[in-house]
């Protein structure tokens, strides 16, 4: 049996995920370490390259790329402890509409004006119960006598003392079951534990729970899927540590409050804290919005360059979801071959070159000339495993009058007229 730090190396239970809430659940603040635990939130992934590599393609991804639609599948697995039934099919509904609101950003809140333009909106990401052989609803389901404590942990997963559940590449695995002590939920970040890879969540705090004083709406699986779907909490490991997203602002702590108004940070450089964002740890009635660029971290956690393309096969272990699937793979056919959109055109100040290419797995060259074949732009956008991408160029030095805007994959070249005006 490993003993209490152990098992949380082995989890990286704390490496920015973890949920733990006091003893009295349906009341308390909830919180997402202890002080005593900050030395495990140090851990790093098992490929230190990998996890550079992919720090670079998901920033890459979020300034150019324009993702498609995805559907994900969720296996839950439900270990029920003493006989007693927490998690009931409706409830996993319930939840599964929860998380699905969420990435379709119908989940509203009250937000500051500074940060009504980074708010993500519909993500294109859904989830659905997944279909293991011999499951078709997506459910496992067991029992146990007792339940698991701090030293067992690492048991919930194992085939013989817990529930396995799915395979752990093609299908989101959620464990419910009751907690030690207290500890809430925690999630697996990408490329730190295969073997134990999923969310793990206790029933108190998953679906809806009118019994819930503070987190009655199923929004803490949302702050775990994120967390496994790549996301960071905005504060990180440590006091004014980047998250890695362009677009959040650094918090000195996690938020376990509801704040109207303004909500100053302590950290430099970052006046306002995001309260509301769904990787903080606000209470669930004010937590509402991911960002554009939380949003554009995840799907390149699912792109050919990431942790998770493998639950990309989603759409086929859904129910339901072969007749989408279809219609996806039909979009992606239609692209047979490299064009794009200029917008505005003519342009004033900015203009957008959108475009289409049917390899995703090569670079594309943009290159603007002007009067007399003058070179005003030349950049090249790297592969970033979508069909369809988008460049900004800022305009405003550029004389009034005609340009080309010329996009060459090394297989096709496409040209088009930019007029420019004041």
């Amino acid at each position: 049996m490993k003993n209490l730090i152990t098992t949380f190396l082995t989890f990286n239970l704390l490496m920015l995920a973890n949920h733990t809430f006091a003893q009295s659940k349906k009341d308390t603040t909830r919180y997402l370490y202890k002080p005593e635990w900050k030395e495990t939130l140090k851990q790093t992934p098992k490929d230190a390259k990998r996890w550079q590599d992919f720090e670079l393609h998901a920033r890459m991804y979020a300034k150019y790329a324009v993702p498609e639609e995805k559907t994900l599948p969720i296996v839950f697995n439900i270990i029920n402890v003493g006989g007693e039934t927490k998690v009931t099919p409706e409830g996993i509904a319930s939840q599964l509409q929860v998380l699905n609101d969420a990435f379709a950003g119908k989940i509203k809140g009250e937000s500051s004006k500074i940060f009504e333009n980074v708010i993500a909106g519909d993500s294109k990401i859904r989830f659905c119960q997944g279909s293991p052989q011999g499951k078709k609803d997506g459910i496992y389901i067991t029992n146990k006598t007792t339940a698991y404590d701090l030293n067992s942990l690492s048991l919930i997963s194992d085939n013989k003392e817990g529930l396995e559940g799915a395979k752990k590449d093609e299908y989101i695995n959620v464990w419910v079951t009751e907690l030690p002590d207290e500890l809430g939920g925690f999630a697996i970040l990408p490329g730190h534990d295969d073997e134990r890879d999923g969310i793990y969540i206790d029933p108190d705090f998953f679906g809806i729970r009118r019994d819930q004083k503070y987190y009655h709406s199923g929004k803490t699986l949302i702050h775990l899927m994120g967390q496994y779907l790549g996301l960071k909490p905005l504060w990180t490991t440590g006091d004014c540590q980047d998250d890695e997203v362009e677009d959040t602002p650094i918090h000195n702590a996690p938020n376990t409050s509801c704040f109207k108004g303004m909500h100053i940070s302590m950290c430099p450089g970052n006046p306002q804290e995001m309260v509301g964002n769904f990787m903080d740890s606000n209470p669930d009635d004010c937590a509402y919005m991911f960002t554009k660029g939380q949003i554009a971290r995840i799907h390149a956690t699912l792109g050919d360059l990431g942790y998770r393309k493998g639950l990309l096969k989603g759409q086929k272990l859904c129910d339901g979801k072969v007749e989408e699937d279809e219609k996806t793979l039909e979009s992606r056919s239609a692209i047979t071959h490299l064009d794009f959109t200029l917008v505005p055109n003519p342009a004033e100040t900015m203009v957008e070159i959108w475009y289409e290419q049917p390899d995703r797995s090569i670079p594309v060259k943009v290159e603007v000339f002007g009067i007399n074949n003058q070179l005003m732009h030349s950049q090249t956008v790297p592969a970033i495993g979508e069909y369809r991408g988008k460049v900004s160029l800022d305009i405003r030095e550029w004389p009034i009058g005609q340009y080309y805007v010329t996009l060459n994959t090394g297989k096709e070249i496409k040209t088009k007229t930019l007029l420019t005006v004041k």
